[in-house]
């Protein structure tokens, strides 16, 4: 076996002994950040693999979560519990409303701009999901 075998052999054992940092691949880019976000669906995007409860409320025996997505910055409402008869719904402040009827155990709003305040709530009452201790507002 010559050198030249050797070395030859050793750059294709390197090469197929893992990626080369220059071929490392890169970090993928979220679907959507902030106002993009908005109207969107959080598991389509892929959006809700990072995503964190950051608020929550119990209201006849439902929790209500205001969840949040640090890489795609973008805010939603998820209930589980019992059908409900009245839909929950995520906004920012001043911002229209995105509503979500709970039709099965597991409901969730699209997804709102989770750079501003945002506030998760149940239709015609006054229970909306308050942060966690320690939380930033929803």
């Amino acid at each position: 076996m010559s050198v030249r075998d050797i070395a030859t052999g050793l750059v294709v054992a390197a090469l197929l002994s893992g990626p080369h940092p220059a071929m490392a691949a890169a970090v993928e880019a979220p679907p959507c950040t902030g106002a993009g976000c908005f109207n969107k669906d959080p598991l389509t995007t892929g959006c809700d693999k990072d995503a964190r409860p950051i608020a929550e409320v119990w209201f006849r025996d439902r929790l209500l979560q205001g969840y949040y997505s640090p890489s795609c910055k973008a805010k939603w409402a998820t209930v589980i519990g019992a059908p409900l008869d009245r839909r929950i719904y995520v906004r920012t402040n001043n911002g229209s409303p995105l509503f979500e009827n709970m039709v099965h155990h597991v409901a969730w709003t699209k997804m709102v701009d989770g750079t501003r305040p945002a506030e998760a709530c149940f239709e015609n009452t006054s229970v909306c999901a308050r942060p966690t201790v320690g939380q930033a507002l929803f």
